[in-house]
């Protein structure tokens, strides 16, 4: 890892402006005092907010600029010989939440919501980060460390914009207690290599749910679709739900006028 002068520099060439930022997040959660996210036309991008020196960190966990699986598959199974794509499979099931409820609303069955609530309920963690949408407004996404059951029932579902879930890191870090983390696969892998480097902001993260990810659309998409269909930019988003309804859902916007569109 670099001592921390010349990071900025190797991530602002290597991965920002060559358009290889993800946007997970950990670059900004490493140095919450130094970086910043700006939201662009091509989603969060993270810019300078003063020269202090970075994280030793920030440049060597950034999936951007690659991720070292090979490394990666070792530091979690070690001298196990298993498939290297998919690492080790103990067995593979197709399920869904016994809580009618859970299932109806949540994405594709409930089932990362309904282990958040037994990992909770049964005191191995005690908050869980997380993505709650509609949140400071109807088309934004953010992450939180949900501690309770309704937070982290009322984060189930998609969200299909890129949210930086690792900026939650400067919080996470001093959180008192053990976190079960949901991510994204580059977000996941970032966290994976700051494991490895045995990096403090991650020494309580106890269990890893990773979806994959199928799709992901930049800020513009909502307001495209509306514009597509007659709706001013001007006009004011009420609701968004990515995936409403029964599996597999379907989009849904509901405007300020109360106008429907799915």
């Amino acid at each position: 890892m670099d001592n921390g002068s010349n990071l900025w520099k190797q991530l602002k060439e290597n991965v920002i402006d060559s358009n290889l930022c993800s946007h997970c997040g950990t670059c900004v959660g490493l140095n919450n005092t130094i970086l910043e996210f700006n939201k662009t036309p091509f989603g969060p991008l993270p810019f300078q907010k003063n020269n202090e020196e970075l994280d030793p960190a920030t440049y060597y966990a950034c999936p951007g600029k690659g991720v070292p699986y090979p490394a990666i598959y070792d530091f979690l199974h070690g001298t196990e010989k298993h498939n290297f794509l998919s690492g080790k499979v103990v067995n593979s099931w197709i399920g869904y939440s016994t809580d009618h409820n859970i299932r109806l609303n949540s994405a594709s069955g409930g089932v990362i919501t309904s282990t958040l609530l037994y990992l909770l309920n049964n005191r191995l963690i005690d908050g869980a980060i997380v993505v709650l949408s509609g949140t400071p407004n109807p088309e934004d996404a953010v992450p939180i460390i949900a501690t309770t059951e309704k937070e982290i029932i009322a984060s189930a579902q998609s969200v299909y914009l890129p949210v930086p879930v690792n900026k939650i890191l400067d919080k996470s870090k001093n959180f008192k207690g053990k976190l079960a983390f949901v991510g994204l696969p580059d977000q996941v892998a970032s966290i994976r290599m700051l494991q490895m480097a045995i990096h403090p902001s991650v020494s309580n993260i106890e269990y890893i749910l990773g979806p994959y990810t199928g799709t992901n659309m930049y800020e513009g998409a909502i307001r495209s679709f509306l514009r597509g269909r007659g709706v001013k930019d001007s006009t004011k988003i009420s609701s968004l739900k990515w995936r409403a309804g029964e599996w597999p859902g379907y989009l849904e916007v509901i405007l300020e006028d109360g106008k429907v569109f799915k």
